[in-house]
């Protein structure tokens, strides 16, 4: 027997199969859960589902996240919450992370200049935003242990293992530091001189 939909697909109402609505259940009041059709077609599901995403990118592109942080760890999103990460106020710190802020991994010099790579200007937009756990031996607190790095060095700083990488980070700023006071810097900075 076809179903009615009225959702944001078929605001006038359409007749479609029940293979187009959701099979749902519920626990009801006894012990036996109670199950019926979605009252909107899956297509029209997606397109709710969809726009409530687009209305608060920050915040599904912070849960998203989240939820895979918490599968790597092993423990439960509830674990994160009690420890700082909040969706709410994170994704507040994500957009303005992504409109405002830059990866503190990778600033390099072009022409002798030093230059930021902000995370609006990033080819792949907000998904180049990522979260890394600073010391992964330690509780995933933030803030605290936690911080906005982009994808690409997210990945390095998983491949290269963290004490390699943080050494090359060590090892690029001693000789930035060397090209500065090489370049008359030291008399601006005395805490450069070597």
């Amino acid at each position: 027997m076809p179903r009615t939909c009225f959702g944001p697909n078929h605001p006038r109402g359409e007749h479609l199969p029940d293979e187009k609505f959701q099979i749902k259940w519920t626990i009801g009041q006894g012990s036996l859960p109670k199950t019926y059709r979605a009252k909107i077609c899956k297509d029209c599901q997606i397109t709710v589902r969809n726009a409530k995403r687009d209305a608060e990118p920050y915040l599904h592109a912070f849960k998203s996240r989240r939820q895979d942080h918490a599968k790597r760890l092993h423990i439960h999103v509830a674990d994160l919450i009690a420890l700082g990460w909040d969706a709410e106020l994170r994704a507040l710190e994500m957009r303005h992370q992504f409109e405002q802020g830059y990866c503190p991994v990778c600033p390099y010099r072009r022409d002798g200049t030093p230059t930021l790579n902000f995370y609006r200007d990033m080819a792949e937009g907000l998904k180049e935003l990522t979260i890394d756990i600073f010391n992964p031996d330690l509780a995933p607190i933030w803030p605290g242990n936690v911080w906005w790095v982009c994808k690409s060095c997210n990945l390095r700083m998983q491949r290269e293992g963290k004490p390699s990488f943080g050494q090359k980070i060590l090892d690029e700023h001693a000789l930035r530091r060397q090209e500065m006071a090489g370049n008359g810097m030291d008399s601006l900075f005395p805490e450069l001189a070597i």
